[in-house]
């Protein structure tokens, strides 16, 4: 777990405070100890650009910037910009069904190795057509599938790639 804000300490809001502060005292607070459960997510004073990069030839989600000298806010804020390594794959549909709150899932998977693997879920929305269901997984953007869907019990077919 990595610790990047730290909101309140003793009692004391500190969401009014300067990010460089409130991460200052959050620093304090964190032993320096690899073994640690809780981990200080350090900064990058720089290029976000350079860093992006960095972030991208990692394989990791994305980076957030934030502006030093702002208050904290909950939810989308002027004073930070998140910005997101989108990676598309070639996944195979494995089959659909329901999860528990009754929203539509697919199971996808990939080729590796010559073998099929499971690859996970992704949520499903329809729209853009009847021949296009968007998916919400961070590497796949839409399925392309040319005919009806379905979302009833698991439903799998001999899997194709989409």
């Amino acid at each position: 777990m990595f610790a990047f804000d730290l909101l309140f300490v003793d009692k004391q809001d500190l969401r009014r405070q300067p990010l460089i502060e409130r991460r200052d005292k959050i620093r304090r607070l964190i032993p320096v100890d690899t073994r640690s459960a809780i981990q200080f997510s350090d900064h990058y004073d720089g290029q976000g650009a350079e860093l992006f990069k960095q972030a991208c030839t990692m394989g990791l989600e994305g980076i957030l910037s934030k502006r030093a000298l702002s208050p904290y806010k909950s939810g989308p804020s002027k004073f930070w910009l998140r910005t997101k390594n989108v990676v598309e794959r070639e996944l195979i549909l494995l089959g659909t069904n329901y999860d528990k709150d009754g929203k539509p899932i697919a199971y996808l998977g990939r080729e590796a190795d010559g073998q099929l693997q499971f690859a996970g879920t992704a949520f499903l929305t329809l729209g853009g057509g009847a021949d296009v269901i968007h998916v919400t997984f961070a590497p796949l953007t839409a399925l392309h599938l040319g005919q009806a869907h379905h979302f009833g019990s698991p439903r799998f077919k001999r899997p194709y790639k989409v």
